[in-house]
């Protein structure tokens, strides 16, 4: 089984095929078209979706008024790809990502 890794996938109905386990809201953030993962794993053979990984800066982190449309759109893709059955790995520009955790959907 061959993987393959993709960047800057639009969040599509590749991805979320029940569109109706959506909120108006989950739905409303999906369309729109800055919406994105920042990374996509997906199956060659199979051409199924694996892992989602997100690169998340500093503007991530922490609650102001600077950064809390970011935080929320954050939770918005963490309950859509949740709902997708899509696993998802954030990792901090300012950390190491957690390399066992993105092995295992390798295999």
């Amino acid at each position: 089984m061959r993987k393959i890794l993709i960047k800057g996938v639009d969040i599509s109905n590749e991805i979320i095929k029940d569109l109706e386990s959506l909120t108006e809201e989950e739905l409303k953030y999906k369309k729109n078209l800055h919406t994105h993962v920042d990374f996509l794993l997906f199956d060659r053979a199979t051409s199924e979706s694996r892992l989602a990984i997100e690169v998340d800066g500093g503007y991530h982190n922490g609650f102001d008024k600077r950064n809390a449309r970011q935080i929320h759109n954050d939770r918005l893709k963490n309950q859509i790809l949740e709902k997708a059955e899509l696993p998802l790995i954030r990792c901090k520009t300012d950390g190491i990502p957690n390399e066992k955790e993105i092995i295992k959907y390798l295999k």
